[in-house]
């Protein structure tokens, strides 16, 4: 990772920042029905599981995640699990390590909170990519959708 990148905890005064993010992910249309969260709907999802990228103060990206116990085939009943989300990172800051460190920065602080299942869904129209990015974080594919227009 690049020298000058900050993970933190997303705060109120990111969110304007981040809607943008969210929305310039929205204009690459590189994932099938995505659209641009508001600043009043990110607010709602501020925790401990939603984090800012930065790299020399500029805003480079964001991952969200959040605790689920909902009954979920894979995992046993009750038991809690980080859902990953939204990762993004912005196209001037790819390619320098700000996923991993947003992804891994997720899965550590889900680890401290006593939580050992993940589960990650995408929708993005560049899934191998997508599958192989996370694969590297011991993901295994556990299904597929497709659709036909």
């Amino acid at each position: 990772m690049s020298s000058g990148v900050e993970i933190r905890a997303c705060t109120k005064d990111d969110l304007v920042e981040v809607a943008g993010l969210f929305q310039a992910w929205q204009d690459e249309e590189s994932v099938w029905g995505l659209r641009a969260e508001p600043v009043e709907r990110l607010r709602g999802r501020m925790g401990e599981f939603f984090l800012v990228a930065r790299v020399d103060a500029k805003p480079a990206g964001f991952a969200i995640g959040k605790v689920d116990t909902e009954r979920f085939c894979i995992f046993p009943e009750g038991s809690p699990y980080l859902e990953i989300e939204d990762v993004y990172v912005a196209p001037d800051f790819r390619n320098r390590g700000i996923g991993t460190a947003l992804v891994e920065s997720l899965l550590g602080a889900a680890t401290a909170k006593g939580i050992s299942r993940f589960h990650v869904y995408s929708a993005s129209k560049h899934w191998k990519q997508s599958a192989k990015f996370y694969e590297r974080f011991g993901f295994r594919v556990w299904a597929f959708q497709m659709f036909r227009k």
